[in-house]
């Protein structure tokens, strides 16, 4: 099964607070008082993010438009950016987590990347379940699938 995943995930009240330039119902509630901006492929196009660019394009280094999203967005509070991609057995993850407008970690790659990110938001796991299952992120197979129907 092919899995994809780009987005940046913090409290709440952090990111509909943010003040970024996109519709309030894009947001996405997670468990744990959290929620989730889906990075479609509108929004990467929006704010010039390449698709996936920390496991696809194999990158160490935040691209100059994400880091900028990211500082802005975590102004009142920590904002993870997050991605997957999963194909068949292949997995690869990669983070990076802002606090006060500075990177605080990453960016990783790694195949546990993500649940790292989530631990830096205070993300509490349970005893079955990490981090990344508490918060469901595997209910879709494609970004653009989370974003609500707002029809």
């Amino acid at each position: 099964m092919a899995y994809t995943l780009q987005a940046l995930i913090a409290d709440r009240e952090t990111l509909s607070g943010a003040g970024l330039d996109v519709d309030p119902r894009t947001f996405v509630p997670l468990p744990q008082a959290k929620a989730m901006l889906p990075l479609t492929s509108a929004l990467l196009e929006q704010f010039g993010i390449p698709f996936l660019p920390l496991t696809e394009e194999g990158a160490f280094a935040v691209p100059e438009e994400l880091d900028e999203l990211g500082a802005v967005a975590s102004a009142r509070g920590p904002v993870a950016y997050v991605e997957a991609e999963v194909f068949g057995e292949s997995v690869t993850q990669g983070v990076v987590v802002w606090s006060e407008g500075n990177i605080v970690l990453g960016p990783v790659v790694s195949e546990d990347a993500i649940n790292a990110a989530l631990k830096a938001l205070g993300v509490a796991r349970t005893k079955t379940d990490d981090e990344f299952h508490v918060l469901e992120l595997g209910r879709h197979t494609a970004t653009d699938d989370w974003v609500p129907d707002t029809a």
